[in-house]
């Protein structure tokens, strides 16, 4: 579960919403890090993580007004990403297939995330959303309904198999 905001990062929402730019590039300049990073572990490709971080935040900056306060920023902006990353995909499954880029990044990437790389979509994303983010089945099966909740666990459990032996090596 994801904390509360902070008075700071709740000033900065509401003013954010009463029309200052400066709060919305402060916010922006918190939560950038932390946007790219999620994104990036479904994502796999610095070119494409940073469209679609600055796609959140253009999103973000025009719906304000729907941010909660008694809600983590954090998560309302992993939120977007998630629906938007789950919206391409379903456009176009077969083309959705990125070209991973293990070497070109601004951070380095860690064992996990380069065994998540590994991966293929559907099971990067079960992955993470299951094993690190703490999603329930259930709540994944909402996302992707066009899996079965005996898919899903099939899926998550030939991810889990893959990324040992990716860490292994």
């Amino acid at each position: 579960m994801m904390a509360e905001n902070s008075k700071y990062i709740s000033s900065l929402i509401e003013n954010t919403k009463n029309g200052s730019h400066k709060s919305f590039n402060q916010l922006v300049q918190l939560f950038v890090d932390g946007v790219y990073s999620f994104v990036n572990r479904l994502l796999c490709n610095h070119d494409h993580t940073t469209i679609m971080t600055i796609d959140v935040f253009r999103f973000a900056a025009d719906n304000i007004h729907q941010v909660r306060m008694n809600s983590s920023f954090i998560g309302w902006l992993q939120g977007i990403a998630l629906v938007k990353i789950v919206s391409k995909y379903r456009e176009n499954k077969e083309s959705f297939v990125l070209s991973v880029d293990r070497h070109k990044h601004p951070m380095k990437l860690s064992e996990v995330d380069l065994a998540l790389a590994g991966l293929d979509f559907e099971r990067r994303l079960l992955l993470v959303l299951h094993d690190i983010r703490k999603y329930s089945l259930e709540e994944i099966g909402d996302l992707l309904p066009e899996f079965s909740q005996i898919e899903l666990r099939t899926l998550l459990d030939s991810a889990r198999v893959q990324i040992a032996n990716g860490l292994k090596r």
